[in-house]
């Protein structure tokens, strides 16, 4: 809605969307499908790049955020309390185990070429969920740096 100055809602994009996504891949098939997989997974690797290029450039380096947050939010360097790591835990439960039962991704291992492909999108799916939230938390504490005083609901 925002990028498109309140004309499109975000029911009309959401239809929008849908329709185009189940037009290609019903014309393209499996092919338009791991192409998009493919894109998909490209544009946040080049995204990732673009992001610590910026921390870098704007705010002096992952050292300097460090700093910063260790000078405002010493609490951020404190061991969890009991709580915190049963949240951090399920956290990793469901990171590391959700996608194991994701029907889009069983799908893909249906539809592997060979057992030596099947082997190769095996070996990188393990270390997929660790390396892409990753840097979502680098943006975090970034975030939190940059914004000590902001709240939970601030930050939505």
């Amino acid at each position: 809605m925002a990028s498109t100055g309140g004309h499109v809602t975000f029911l009309q994009g959401v239809i929008a969307l849908s329709l185009i996504m189940v037009i290609y891949e019903s014309l393209g098939g499996l092919r338009s499908v791991a192409w998009t997989d493919a894109i998909q997974g490209v544009l946040p690797l080049v995204e990732f790049i673009g992001i610590f290029g910026a921390i870098n450039y704007q705010y002096g380096g992952l050292s300097a955020v460090s700093d910063n947050l260790m000078s405002s939010r010493s609490d951020f360097w404190q061991p969890p309390t009991g709580g915190q790591k049963r949240l951090w835990l399920g956290t990793l439960v469901i990171v590391f185990f959700g996608p194991s039962v994701y029907p889009h991704a069983i799908q893909r291992i249906f539809a592997a070429r060979d057992e030596r492909t099947l082997k190769g999108a095996f070996q990188i799916m393990v270390f997929m969920p660790l390396f892409t939230t990753f840097f979502m938390f680098v943006v975090g504490l970034v975030g939190a740096s940059q914004f000590p005083g902001l709240d939970r609901q601030g930050s939505e």
